[in-house]
């Protein structure tokens, strides 16, 4: 991202053939920006390269989501 001059906004950005960065703003059809299934992929495809059981059910949400629930069930705030 530094080497395209992006240092604000999503991460995670589709890029054009060109390599490029695709616009939201001008995206057309289904499949010009990275969709939340598409990092849902990705990160299937990375538990199962890993072995780990149960890799078809992880989703990038609830990879976001169990650190902080694991945080207040131990007591503690998430937010802090």
């Amino acid at each position: 991202m530094h080497r395209l001059g992006v240092d604000s906004g999503p991460v995670l950005r589709a890029l054009t053939v060109a390599g490029t960065l695709q616009s939201r703003v001008t995206a057309q059809v289904r499949g010009d920006f990275v969709t939340g299934d598409a990092v849902n992929d990705w990160i299937r495809g990375m538990a199962y390269a890993a072995d780990l059981p149960n890799w078809q059910d992880i989703t990038a949400h609830g990879l976001r989501r169990g650190g902080a629930q694991e945080i207040a069930d131990a007591g503690g705030d998430p937010t802090k």
